[in-house]
């Protein structure tokens, strides 16, 4: 190993930065470099409107995803078939779009990583 690195910076709040964490050492290992992981925590003026700095709204957000993953999860049909055209295809009634309301706003980056995260998981990618 030689004595370069390369300083990885990541944010939990990113949905890529966990895709990115569980590749970046094989993709880097034909370039011979260590990796340096380095969370970066934005602060409460960084990031105003955290949902966790109000306990009783992050009970609520929590509660709110997890009932609409449910109901996602449902809706796609993991594992169900469709038969066209002679070939059977996964069935994938649920699916995720967005324009312009998505990217209308400050922090419009994160929602829509997190709406392309949530097509990735159930296998609704166009």
């Amino acid at each position: 190993m030689s004595q370069t690195s390369i300083r990885f910076y990541f944010s939990f709040r990113s949905p890529y930065a966990w895709i990115a964490a569980e590749r970046i050492e094989a993709e880097l290992a034909d370039l011979d470099v260590g990796v340096e992981p380095v969370p970066v925590f934005p602060t409460p003026e960084q990031f105003p409107n955290d949902p966790s700095s109000l306990e009783a709204k992050l009970a609520f957000l929590v509660q709110d995803v997890r009932r609409l993953a449910r109901e996602f999860g449902e809706a796609a049909s993991i594992g169900s078939t469709i038969e066209m055209e002679g070939n059977t295809l996964p069935f994938r009634p649920a699916g995720v779009d967005f324009k312009k309301g998505v990217s209308g706003h400050k922090y419009s980056m994160p929602s829509g990583f997190a709406l392309i995260m949530l097509a990735t998981i159930v296998g609704a990618i166009d």
